[in-house]
């Protein structure tokens, strides 16, 4: 079993506000990324899943129950010269329809510009799907 790590400094806040669950492409679950956060030691976390807040509720929950302060959040892709960008977005409402609809928008074309790189590739002789 792992030993929690101590903070040495108590009036040192440890902190990480940029992660990714499996409801994006990260490859632990809200529940377990709370988890490994309370392990490590942080104090707070975000979690920014890609154009997504569907693990907020669940994560926030699991670092409740761990006394890890949660901090609701989301990586949101744009278009900017010459190429993407990625903005991150802290403390939202998860529920608010106006950016539920914004980032249903933002996967739909990301679905949209996957299926044309997939033809390019094929195009080009790899046999993908």
């Amino acid at each position: 079993m792992r030993r929690r790590i101590r903070n040495p400094l108590p009036w040192l806040m440890m902190i990480d506000l940029h992660t990714h669950s499996t409801c994006s492409d990260g490859s632990l679950t809200p529940e377990a990324l709370a988890a490994a956060a309370h392990e490590a030691g942080l104090t707070a976390i975000a979690l920014t899943d890609h154009d997504s807040t569907g693990g907020l509720a669940r994560f926030e929950s699991a670092c409740e129950a761990l006394g890890v302060r949660a901090v609701p959040g989301v990586e949101i892709s744009a278009q900017a010269t010459p190429g993407t960008m990625h903005i991150l977005g802290y403390c939202l409402k998860a529920d608010d329809p106006d950016l539920q609809e914004s980032l249903r928008h933002i996967r739909e074309g990301r679905q949209v510009r996957n299926l044309q790189i997939i033809n390019v590739l094929n195009d080009i002789g790899f046999d993908i799907t």
